[in-house]
C-alpha cells in the first residue's frame, strides 16, 4: 500500500520533498523542547539513523529513546503492535 503511494506521487513534488527535508536543521533548537518526549526509531533505518535519533534524544532532557528492532523507517507499521506498545505506555505514563 505504502510503495503504491509513493509511486503514485509525482516525482517533481517528491524530489521537492526531500529537498526541503534535508536542508532541515533544527538540532540547536531541540534544547527548547521542555515537553515530555518519546523518539521511536527502526534499529535499521537508513533515512533517519539511530545515530541521529540519539542526537535528537541527547538534546531534549528527560526525553525517552526507544530503538525498534527488525524495522526501518516506516516503524510504526513494520513493528506496529511494538510501536504501540511503547506509544500507550509513553502517553499513559504522562496523564497519570
Amino acid at each position: 500500500m505504502i510503495r503504491g503511494i509513493f509511486l503514485k506521487s509525482p516525482v517533481a513534488g517528491y524530489i521537492g520533498c526531500t529537498e526541503a527535508i534535508r536542508r532541515l536543521n533544527y538540532v540547536n533548537e531541540l534544547p527548547r523542547i521542555n515537553s515530555p518526549t518519546l523518539i521511536m526509531v527502526g534499529a535499521d533505518d537508513p533515512g533517519t539513523p539511530v545515530a541521529a535519533a540519539q542526537a535528537i534524544h541527547e538534546r531534549i532532557a528527560g526525553s525517552r529513546l526507544v530503538v525498534i528492532p527488525s524495522a526501518s523507517h516506516l516503524c510504526n507499521i513494520e513493528q506496529a503492535e511494538v510501536f504501540n506498545q511503547h506509544l500507550l505506555g509513553f502517553l499513559s505514563a504522562e496523564t497519570t
